[in-house]
């Protein structure tokens, strides 16, 4: 199974807590490569994708419970209030991400600038799949690129706080996570009902602190480092 840890104070510093999130039982038989969070649904809680394919191609000959395509799998954030943090989504609900591919990498970007996250999964054999995100949502979100100063022009490092309501998002500008995959640079944050932003607070690689405010939400902003504004 895929394997969630929770941080703690403790002498033992994380907890595996797979099964109590909703994470461990649904990915048990899968073999996993390329995972990566993010808010498909724009409702400001993080979700949990991950693609899967076995490494052998005639695995359900010793193994019938395997097979050598598999489907990706989607957990949607229930948040607080919930039995369990993450719920996965029915097979039947993911349209063309539940091909079963051998998969490997997997990002994510808004591929036709809707707003909505998209995905990019890669196999062995096959192209990659390109999966534009039409989830029918009605919340908001707030877009950054950010511009650095040379020679780190892609303000790798940089961490953006924002504030919405009662609500505080932090994230840091690393692109390269999951399987041999990168991420779109722009900095993604969903809103959830809320209908403005407060403040967006970017501590830049350097130290540099920026505060920006009344920036208009459903919309890309680019903001650059050497004068702290919006381009």
């Amino acid at each position: 199974m895929s394997s969630f840890y929770v941080s703690t104070d403790q002498a033992v510093q994380f907890n595996d807590q797979s099964i109590g999130v909703g994470i461990g039982g649904p990915t048990r038989l899968a073999l996993t490569f390329g995972v990566f969070f993010f808010d498909y649904d724009l409702d400001g809680r993080l979700d949990y994708l991950q693609t899967n394919g076995h490494v052998e191609d005639e695995i359900h000959r010793v193994q019938a419970s395997q097979t050598h395509r598999q489907s990706a799998q989607l957990f949607w954030n229930c948040g607080d209030g919930c039995d369990r943090t993450f719920i996965a989504h029915d097979i039947d609900a993911l349209g063309d991400l539940a091909t079963p591919i051998v998969g490997r990498g997997a990002a994510y970007g808004d591929l036709n600038q809707d707003g909505r996250l998209d995905v990019v999964l890669t196999q062995i054999g096959g192209p990659p799949l390109v999966l534009i995100n039409k989830t029918p949502t009605p919340h908001s979100w707030l877009g950054l690129q950010l511009k650095g100063l040379k020679p780190n022009t892609f303000a790798y490092g940089a961490k953006v706080t924002v504030r919405h309501g009662q609500t505080s998002q932090v994230k840091t500008l690393t692109p390269t996570r999951s399987y041999l995959s990168q991420m779109a640079l722009p900095l993604h944050f969903g809103l959830g009902t809320s209908q403005q932003v407060d403040e967006v607070v970017i501590e830049w690689p350097n130290g540099e602190v920026h505060k920006l405010t009344e920036l208009a939400i459903n919309r890309y902003h680019v903001v650059e480092q050497s004068t702290g504004q919006l381009d």
